[in-house]
This record gives C-alpha cells, sequence and structure tokens, in this order.
C-alpha cells in the first residue's frame, strides 16, 4: 500500500471512529477508485456499512474482500461479523471457522465466535471461545464482553462477573453496562448492576444481552 492510501486508510478509520459515516464514505470512495483491487479498502466499506447499520451491504463488501484476500483472517472476520449482524449465523459461523484457521491467536476472531455460538446456543464452546480471547488479549474490555456474553444466558453469575471485569478495564464500555444491568434486573439483585440500570435509564431491552458490538471486527483492521 503506497503512502497516499495509508494516510487515507488513516483518516477513514478516524472518520469511523468520529462516526462520521458521510465523511468517511466521500474519502474512501476517492481511495477505492485509485485501488479498486486492495482487500483493505473493502473491509473499511464492510465496517463502514455495519456502522451505518447495513449489514447486507457490509456482507457484500466483506465478500469482495474475501475474494481478494482469501487467506487473510481478518477477511473472514469481517464477513462472519456482517453476518451475524445480519441475523445468519449459521454461515456467520462458516466464515468465523475459517478465520480461526488460518489464524487461532488472533483475540479479535475469537470474540466474535463466541458471540455467534452463543447465539447459536453452543454454549459450551461459546464460552471456550470467550475463555481463549481472555486468554489471548487480557487487556481488552471486549474480551471479556465477549466471555460475559457467551456466559450470559446459562451462567449468570459468572457472565456478571466477566462484564464487571471489562467495565474494570473499561468503565465506559456500554455493552457491558447494558447486559450486567439487564442481569440485575433479571435476578433482582441490588448494588453495581442496579446502579448500571439506574444509569442506563428504563430501556425495555435491558433484559436482553446486546450483540457483539460493532466496533469489534473493525478492531481487527487496526
Amino acid at each position: 500500500m503506497n503512502a497516499l492510501l495509508e494516510v487515507r486508510v488513516a483518516r477513514v478509520q478516524e472518520l469511523l471512529r468520529l462516526r462520521r459515516v458521510d465523511d468517511a464514505a466521500a474519502e474512501l470512495s476517492r481511495a477505492t477508485a485509485e485501488s479498486p483491487e486492495e482487500a483493505r479498502l473493502h473491509l473499511l466499506w464492510a465496517s463502514l456499512h455495519l456502522t451505518a447499520g447495513r449489514a447486507e451491504e457490509a456482507r457484500q463488501a466483506a465478500e469482495r474482500a474475501v475474494a481478494l484476500a482469501p487467506d487473510d483472517p481478518v477477511t473472514h472476520i469481517m464477513l462472519g461479523d456482517a453476518l451475524r449482524q445480519g441475523d445468519q449465523p449459521k454461515r456467520a459461523l462458516g466464515a468465523l471457522t475459517r478465520a480461526v484457521e488460518l489464524d487461532p491467536h488472533r483475540a479479535v476472531g475469537q470474540r466474535v465466535l463466541a458471540q455467534v455460538l452463543s447465539d447459536l446456543k453452543r454454549y459450551t464452546q461459546a464460552v471456550e471461545a470467550g475463555r481463549r480471547a481472555v486468554e489471548l488479549d487480557p487487556h481488552a474490555a471486549d474480551s471479556y464482553f465477549a466471555l460475559g456474553y457467551a456466559l450470559h444466558d446459562r451462567w449468570q453469575g459468572a457472565a456478571a462477573d466477566a462484564y464487571r471485569q471489562a467495565l474494570a478495564i473499561d468503565p465506559h464500555h456500554h455493552h457491558a453496562q447494558h447486559n450486567l444491568a439487564g442481569l440485575g434486573m433479571r435476578r433482582d439483585r441490588q448494588g453495581s448492576a442496579r446502579e448500571f440500570a439506574d444509569l442506563l435509564g428504563k430501556d425495555p431491552t435491558l433484559t436482553m444481552p446486546l450483540r457483539a458490538l460493532d466496533e469489534m471486527a473493525a478492531s481487527a483492521l487496526q
């Protein structure tokens, strides 16, 4: 990737971090016109579409990235996340399984895999993937969030502990706050979970665990 393209990629990533989707799309369009065969640009398109809530467009962009770089695990992680967010967990599992085959030591792949397996109610395997994510990146709040998500439906006490660990690393981790609050409401517990429920307000979705972070697959691009 040439120096100008690197600058543009960095600019797009910053714009996406700020959720300035239209500005990011304009910058990315210019970069893609110049380098249409650059897989990383299609990954950024997929990330942009996920940020905008367009799972089908994200899937299409991720599939182009896979076609251009089939041996890059990040392309399969992005495809898996797009399929997950498009409510296609079985297809997502195939993409994520391939990503883990290509690079079993990439924490973000294990994080998304853990949540897809949980969505498929394959809870034991989901917890294994979540624990693997924690082992690979124990300093990332997202690793503990993924473990908490995998535990959420069957082992609520352990899930709450994982969410609290995520919040110890990142006190502003909204998804961990949300899911911990939901567990507190379901079990009618006092303490930190109830405080988070008060913080988040009377949200009717609190009793349902939030799905994986939109940014999770995108973090693989860094």
